[in-house]
């Protein structure tokens, strides 16, 4: 017995044997020619197509086989199968490279360690930092003596960035100044009061 598979296929092979192709620019005894070819009969009073009764021609398995038989691809759609699988092998590619990007920003965001939480102290205060060397009177230091000094009274006739100045006591003024050296041997400057000795230089 024929299977359903084999059925469908001779089925298909009478639909394409009892198909009626008219050529274009065909004439009327063209298409009258093609249609008995075809194995029909024109009925012009009636206007319809008759069948005509074909004995001894059968359709066979195998000739639906071969009638159903897919066509070799010409070049061309070789050519163009091949781009298309090529793009779908490209845009898969591509999908695949987005999910592994998502997938490392995700595992690299869960293994960043997270900020600590600062802690707020309730009813402490932080001390300022302590100023270095304590305050001295002008005639308390001695040349020699490493010495902080105020420098906003002379601001006004250079550029001054810091307040004060720290530096090795070269000279005492009788005017209330002091001459330092900080840095290099060639970085003079004068401070005043308040003063305040960082390190006293040791007598022989």
């Amino acid at each position: 017995m024929l299977t359903s598979q084999e059925l469908r296929k001779l089925v298909r092979a009478h639909n394409i044997l009892s198909k009626i192709t008219i050529p274009k620019g065909a004439t009327r005894d063209d298409i009258i020619k093609i249609i008995e070819n075809a194995g029909y009969k024109v009925n012009h009073e009636e206007k319809k197509l008759e069948q005509k009764v074909k004995r001894g021609k059968q359709l066979t398995l195998k000739m639906a086989e071969e009638l159903t038989k897919p066509k070799p691809k010409t070049a061309l759609q070789k050519q163009k199968a091949e781009e298309k699988k090529q793009e779908k092998e490209l845009e898969q590619k591509k999908k695949e490279r987005a999910i592994r990007k998502v997938a490392v920003e995700e595992e690299k965001a869960r293994s960043k360690p997270k900020p600590k939480p600062k802690s707020v102290s309730i009813g402490t205060q932080t001390e300022p930092p302590k100023e270095e060397g304590k305050i001295v009177r002008i005639d308390q230091i001695k040349v020699g003596d490493t010495i902080i000094g105020d420098t906003t009274k002379i601001q006004r006739y250079e550029h001054i960035p810091i307040p004060t100045q720290k530096g090795v006591v070269i000279a005492i003024n009788k005017s209330g100044s002091v001459k330092i050296r900080y840095g290099s041997d060639r970085d003079h400057r004068l401070v005043y009061a308040p003063f305040r000795l960082v390190e006293k230089r040791e007598r022989r």
